[in-house]
């Protein structure tokens, strides 16, 4: 009986380890995010998005952060200030490592420093947040559970910000006007493979608001074009039949924009 409960409260303490730590990388990323981008939603499911970001907070903060609890809790004297030791360690390594790879002592320095601080801040943050969220229990792991929910709804989410539109859509071209944009707004087009995508872009906006543009193939990979020789255009050869999307961007941006493609089948 008491080999089966001691069984059951180590399960029971182990999950609720693992919860505080998801816990803690949740708040921290979503604290970052807001310091960084504030409150726009749309920078900020962007900066989520990030593979970079996403594994920094997650697979490596949870996985370090075991780590150097299990390495700390072995310690026979000075376990707390080993722990912190762990971690501010733990907070400045991977952009040691970036450092090293990019090799600019001088840059390296700067980077390393500032770069690492945060880091580091956030680290202890991650400590702060696990302990607590560990004296909750029940609450603790509905905090995990509810934020994990709210980090997955903004890594995924679409928070453009779309006014006033209006769309043309025709085989060859597409045009759009808004009265007010920010964000990602999405232009499919069908393409077969062994063909080349000619296509020009304009812009006539009636603010000071940014724009961009970028494609994207079936995948979802970012394609690269290169200007077409005869024409202003930019064209890319298709290497994959299926859905292509014209991704155009804006910030704060009123206007009209146009695209116009024409399609040709590529030379041998």
């Amino acid at each position: 009986m008491s080999h089966h409960f001691a069984q059951g409260t180590k399960l029971e303490r182990a999950s609720m380890h693992l919860f505080s730590k998801l816990f803690a990388s949740c708040t921290t990323l979503l604290v970052f995010g807001i310091m960084t981008v504030g409150w726009n939603l749309y920078e900020l499911s962007k900066l989520i998005a990030n593979k970079g970001v996403l594994f920094l907070f997650f697979p490596y903060a949870i996985g370090f952060s075991l780590l150097a609890d299990w390495l700390a809790s072995r310690a026979g004297f000075g376990r707390i200030f080993l722990l912190f030791l762990f971690y501010i360690a733990g907070g400045y390594l991977p952009f040691i490592v970036i450092a090293i790879w990019n090799g600019s002592f001088f840059f390296s320095i700067i980077y390393v420093f500032f770069a690492g601080t945060i880091g580091m801040l956030c680290a202890i943050a991650h400590l702060g947040m696990s302990n607590w969220v560990m004296r909750l229990k029940l609450f603790g792991i509905a905090a995990a559970i509810c934020l994990a929910v709210l980090t997955t709804v903004l890594l995924l989410g679409d928070f453009s910000i779309k006014q006033g539109v209006v769309e043309n859509y025709t085989d060859t071209s597409y045009n759009v006007k808004f009265d007010y944009f920010y964000g990602e707004h999405k232009v499919p087009v069908d393409l077969q493979e062994g063909t080349i995508m000619h296509y020009e872009i304009f812009w006539e906006e009636t603010n000071h608001g940014g724009y961009g543009h970028y494609m994207l193939d079936p995948k979802g990979h970012k394609i690269g074009r290169m200007a077409s020789p005869s024409s202003e255009m930019l064209s890319f050869e298709v290497s994959e039949s299926g859905r292509y999307y014209f991704v155009i961007t804006g910030e704060e941006f009123a206007g009209k924009i146009g695209v116009e493609w024409r399609i040709e089948a590529a030379t041998e």
